[in-house]
């Protein structure tokens, strides 16, 4: 299992501009302690799920979903092994790179979704591929629920949906589905 590596140059106590090397990753016992893996398979779709907090400007969500995915990830490599625990959280927190690299991620386009889904365990990564490359024929799609429609959709909003969603969420719309 890979880590995500992160160069974070930040200012530290003493006013010094310094850059260090983190590590970040979630393993499975990682993101089952943060109740992580249960809520991931219950949204299916962990950038959906970014971009939702996103969309209904749920600024608090994400601040604590950061907060808590950064504090549960973060490591520093000794040798072959990323070493975790309180004292390295500390160092993180309270040294600068916390500050630095949480305004980084929180500003980026995405809202750092690339990164959330980078430092997932390697089963949770591979079922986020999965549901992003998934194809279905429109007979699957007409058949799905309003709910599963706009999941594999990506959105409820038709003007955001890509392209190859719009007819048939118009013609769910007038009555060529019997989904509920």
């Amino acid at each position: 299992m890979g880590a995500a590596v992160q160069e974070i140059t930040f200012t530290d106590v003493d006013g010094e501009k310094i850059t260090e090397t983190w590590y970040f990753q979630l393993d499975e016992s990682d993101a089952a302690e943060m109740d992580l893996i249960h809520e991931l398979l219950k949204m299916g779709n962990p950038e959906q799920y970014l971009r939702d907090i996103v969309e209904n400007h749920d600024s608090r969500a994400l601040l604590n979903l950061w907060r808590d995915l950064l504090l549960a990830s973060v490591g520093k490599r000794k040798g072959k092994l990323i070493i975790k625990g309180p004292e390295i959280v500390e160092e993180f927190r309270y040294g600068g790179a916390y500050r630095a690299f949480f305004s980084e991620l929180i500003t980026k386009d995405d809202a750092g979704a690339s990164f959330f889904v980078k430092i997932m365990p390697e089963n949770i990564q591979q079922q986020v591929s999965e549901e992003v490359s998934r194809t279905y024929t429109d007979e699957e799609l007409l058949a799905m629920t309003w709910p599963e429609f706009y999941k594999a959709a990506g959105t409820e909003k038709v003007e955001e949906m890509d392209k190859r969603f719009i007819p048939v969420a118009f013609k769910r719309k007038t009555g060529g589905s019997q989904a509920a």
